[in-house]
């Protein structure tokens, strides 16, 4: 093979590798969390919890020891925020697109990406895609997820529903024995995580199921 066909398949071959879509994961220790109400703030670890982000900058104790649920029901009636900052590669400034896929997201959200916001999110079985190419900075970008409190969001999705249709939707309120949160059946959310007969309430934001990453897409 002769020197200029060599260096011009090494060049075709360099341009399809290029072109073809890749992804980066979101996941991983460089995320941090806050309450907007309260002085509370730390690092975190996505996928995960905020109960595991909580223990894990020991601002509380293991929330699935002893009585744990009531000691720390305070949290799922707090709104919690999630931000990252993501240095994006020289190549993804070349892409035709630039998405943000979330799945297994648990909890009530609304995203942002450098400040705009791009989504709000309800339903944690489904799978979104969120368009980012307009939006991206050179430099530093930042990715913010601002959590709505479980409870408080399925307490008023009931009152709604009892105002409308002047009906109760049972069941109202897990057994009392379970010490878990009310009007689940209002989320389209992991159900235990508001109390079963073999788990303790913890409403979560995040979730351990969650898959986060920007997808680069050449065409």
């Amino acid at each position: 093979m002769s020197h200029k066909i060599f260096y011009w398949l090494l060049f075709l071959s360099t341009d399809f590798v290029s072109s073809l879509p890749f992804k980066i994961d979101l996941g991983g220790t460089h995320w941090n969390f806050y309450s907007p109400k309260l002085n509370i703030s730390g690092s975190a670890i996505v996928p995960g919890d905020i109960y595991a982000d909580l223990e894990a900058n020991n601002l509380i104790k293991n929330p699935l020891f002893g009585q744990g649920d009531k000691i720390y029901g305070w949290v799922g009636q707090q709104d919690w925020i999630y931000e990252r900052s993501i240095l994006l590669p020289q190549e993804v400034y070349k892409a035709n697109n630039v998405l943000l896929k979330i799945h297994g997201l648990n909890g009530f959200s609304s995203i942002y990406f450098n400040d705009y916001h791009v989504a709000n999110l309800d339903n944690q079985f489904l799978s979104y895609s969120i368009n980012l190419t307009s939006l991206l900075v050179k430099g530093m970008n930042f990715l913010r997820i601002s959590f709505k409190s479980n409870v408080k969001e399925a307490k008023m999705r009931s009152d709604v529903y009892e105002l409308l249709n002047n009906h109760v939707l049972p069941p109202e309120c897990p057994p009392e024995a379970y010490n878990g949160q009310c009007h689940v059946n209002f989320l389209r959310s992991m159900q235990a995580s508001f109390a079963w007969d073999g788990d303790q309430a913890c409403p979560l934001a995040f979730g351990d199921l969650l898959k986060l990453f920007i997808l680069i897409i050449f065409r």
